[in-house]
């Protein structure tokens, strides 16, 4: 069995913008954001999934992220966003 240790993930300066506007700055509670950087998860394309309560699941792929200790929901996924 080989095990390969995982990429370190790269952000880049404005990572974390507004998905509406690109804007970069401070992000609000329910704000809509995306996340630009190098080796964030699996190499394809993941769409949302629903946990068990039916809201968006905060782990794709195995992939979380965290604001202030709580997770994010996701609705897609793919290495560079």
């Amino acid at each position: 069995m080989t095990v390969q240790a995982a990429p370190a993930v790269t952000l880049g300066p404005a990572a974390v913008t507004n998905a509406a506007s690109y804007q970069t700055g401070a992000v609000a509670p329910g704000e809509i954001v995306t996340i630009f950087g190098s080796a964030i998860g699996p190499s394809i394309l993941v769409t949302a999934q629903l946990n068990a309560q039916g809201r968006l699941a905060s782990n794709l792929s195995g992939t979380q992220v965290l604001f202030d200790n709580v997770p994010a929901r996701w609705f897609t996924r793919r290495p560079t966003r």
